[in-house]
């Protein structure tokens, strides 16, 4: 039955398939074998796929003996006219020698040729073993007299796995890069990422040519949302120039997924912009890609050992079900490259993300081990769209929709949506270490210090690009005291400026302010630290922010304990009048509203209004195309010239950016 449905495949295509998909009977290995047959999954398993090296569907003696040509010497290829005929056929799409030679050239680079792990590329062993391996020999008479002296892998079964297993790309990353969800990485996979960029009818055509029967991924619809999870976690941005593109990405993705490396892979398809430039920079993206982004990888990377996969997710459901729970499942989902290895480091990690709500996954103001915790489980196992969702949403979920959640994991930042505002300095919608970088270089010296540094820490994204409005930018942070993260009174580039950059290169617990606490600092605690860095917009009665303790009461529109784009909705809502107003009530509150009317909501603004509050520019009247857009750019942190460009009416008294902070920053309720 596999040869009928695969007649290419040599016999020990069909043995592989067989053993490799056999159901583990949990019984002693000489009485099972390999195990129970499964004939279901034995045809759609992907059988040697990487050492196809004619291209041709099928692996045979025919790549063994290409490939010991190769190692003996390309004069085997040349020398013999006839060679190239014998071991190619009609369905051959690598059939000149120059192709094949450069596929066998990526399997070296890849270390695949290596297959005793001598640490060398012998034809007289690792040579001989693999042609002998796909003649069908194994054991014994494959390794006999074979085997380099200073081999590290000896055993006939080890080799024989080490062959079998493979892959153009890794493990992790081939869970990413399977489209179609075969079971293996190769250019079709390419050509149907290519088929997305150009949309629409390509990508139909792309789906009928470019699966088959062991694809579990068969239609349009569901290839097209798959490769769009993709590209909403940028993913699909190869070069790295900031955006995905069929004749730079597209193209990277499907030589590299043919076998094509060094600088044949990146030839005219590289981006002007592009910040991955090189071939190494480009595979290494390629085959060490993650489910979820760069930024978001420092987030869900609970144990720390730079990659996220389905142990992350149970470490994280474990936390959700108690510390007990967690302290099970330790061991079995932790390996020697990890960096987090104990209890309690796991244990505290995880609860840093729950302070900050990214363990709320749906949106329903609470973590569940039932609900988050499966979808995150699922999500790093490589389950998406509906499935991801199955049971296992909230009814009081605000995020329902399989693209909502796939977002929300895929982008997580280690500080909340609201401090993150605060936090993304070059304002490109992410936080990390180049943030740091540029407020460190503000502490240390000034508009001079942070001169030389802007250049190298922003990028295409970043929409604050000059030197003027990041140090404007960050000097409202400095005003509102947010830069002194240890709460000394003070900040420091070489106290506060090193916390906040190792925080955003994800650094927490002892190491975050190891050496780095002032004497005088009324926060002393890796928790206290990390908690007024992650909540910046949320703690507002305990921390000075962008508003004070009684600025607070003004501006918190809908009395949630925060300000931000939401209030500033309502404020220019009833600028428009009481009708707009009530228009705008269910859209911009929440269930920590504690004014959720349209009357408490209008009273309150009504009340700033008599008090002159609204009218921030001091022109005696309040306006939504001036007070009102000023209001809402301050709580989006836009400062300098950006607050105020365009809005300043012609007889305001207060007219300059300083005035306009100062004014919003210490208004208060009259008495």
């Amino acid at each position: 039955m596999i040869k009928e449905k695969n007649p290419k495949w040599s016999p020990i295509q069909v043995k592989l398939a067989i053993k490799q998909t056999a159901l583990d009977l949990k019984v002693d290995k000489i009485e099972q074998g390999s195990g129970l047959v499964q004939a279901d999954k034995a045809i759609k398993y992907d059988s040697l796929g990487t050492w196809d090296v004619d291209q041709n569907n099928a692996v045979d003696k025919r790549d063994g003996d290409m490939i010991l040509a190769y190692m003996i010497g390309m004069s085997a290829f040349y020398n013999d006219s006839t060679f190239l005929n014998k071991n190619i056929d009609a369905d051959s799409k690598r059939k000149t020698y120059g192709d094949i030679e450069k596929y066998i050239d990526n399997l070296k680079n890849k270390g695949f040729l290596d297959v005793d792990n001598s640490g060398n590329i012998g034809a007289l062993s690792d040579g001989i073993m693999i042609a002998r391996y796909f003649r069908s020999m194994t054991g014994k008479t494959m390794t006999d007299g074979a085997i380099a002296l200073n081999a590290k892998r000896t055993d006939p079964l080890q080799i024989e796995q080490f062959i079998a297993n493979a892959q153009i790309v890794n493990s992790e990353a081939q869970k990413v890069w399977d489209i179609d969800l075969n079971s293996k990485v190769d250019q079709r996979d390419g050509t149907l990422i290519v088929g997305y960029m150009f949309g629409g009818s390509v990508l139909a055509y792309r789906v009928t040519t470019d699966t088959d029967i062991r694809s579990q991924r068969k239609t349009t619809s569901e290839i097209g949302d798959y490769i769009k999870s993709l590209d909403n976690a940028k993913l699909l941005d190869i070069d790295g120039d900031g955006k995905n593109s069929v004749f730079s990405d597209g193209i990277l993705l499907t030589r590299y997924f043919y076998g094509t490396s060094g600088n044949d892979l990146i030839y005219n398809a590289i981006s002007p912009t592009a910040t991955r430039k090189t071939p190494e920079q480009i595979e290494q993206f390629i085959n060490n890609i993650q489910p979820v982004n760069s930024e978001a990888l420092k987030v869900w990377d609970a144990d720390l050992n730079s990659k996220v996969d389905q142990r992350d997710g149970t470490l994280i459901a474990a936390y959700m079900f108690g510390e007990s729970t967690l302290s099970g499942q330790v061991s079995q989902n932790i390996g020697p490259d990890s960096q987090r290895k104990t209890v309690d480091d796991i244990f505290n990690y995880i609860n840093i993300l729950d302070k900050v709500k990214l363990l709320d996954v749906d949106g329903d103001g609470k973590n569940s081990a039932t609900s988050d915790g499966v979808m995150l489980a699922r999500y790093f196992t490589g389950i998406i769209r509906n499935s991801l969702i199955q049971d296992a949403i909230s009814p009081t979920a605000t995020r329902k929709t399989p693209e909502q959640i796939e977002l929300f994991i895929a982008n997580a930042q280690l500080v909340n949506s609201e401090a993150l505002k605060v936090w993304d300095v070059d304002l490109n919608s992410k936080v990390n270490q180049l943030d740091g970088a540029l407020i460190r270089a503000y502490m240390s010296g000034g508009k001079p210090t942070l001169s030389g540094q802007i250049s190298q820490n922003i990028g295409p994204d970043s929409q604050r690009k000059t030197v003027d409005d990041i140090f404007n930018y960050i000097n409202t942070l400095d005003k509102v005291k947010l830069l002194d993260v240890d709460g000394d009174g003070k900040n420091s580039a070489t106290g506060d400026g090193v916390i906040l950059t190792r925080y955003f290169k994800g650094i927490i617990g002892n190491g975050l302010i190891q050496d780095r606490i002032s004497p005088t600092a009324t926060r002393m605690t890796s928790e206290q630290v990390e908690q007024f860095i992650a909540n910046a917009q949320i703690l507002f009665y305990n921390n000075p922010q962008l508003v004070n303790s009684e600025s607070l009461k003004v501006w918190d529109i809908d009395l949630n304990g925060k300000v931000n784009q939401l209030d500033c909705t309502l404020i220019i809502a009833y600028m428009s009048g009481k009708s707009t107003l009530s228009g705008q009530i269910s859209q911009n509150t929440g269930p920590d509203s504690q004014r959720k009317t349209v009357d408490d909501i209008f009273n309150h603004i009504n009340i700033l209004d008599n008090a002159k509050l609204l009218d921030v520019d001091g022109d005696g009247k309040n306006s939504v195309t001036g007070d009102g857009f000023i209001i809402l750019r301050y709580f989006n942190g836009v400062t300098g010239n950006g607050l105020i460009q365009d809005v300043i009416s012609p007889t305001a008294t207060r007219t300059t950016p300083e005035q306009i902070i100062d004014f919003i920053y210490k208004a208060q309720i009259p008495i």
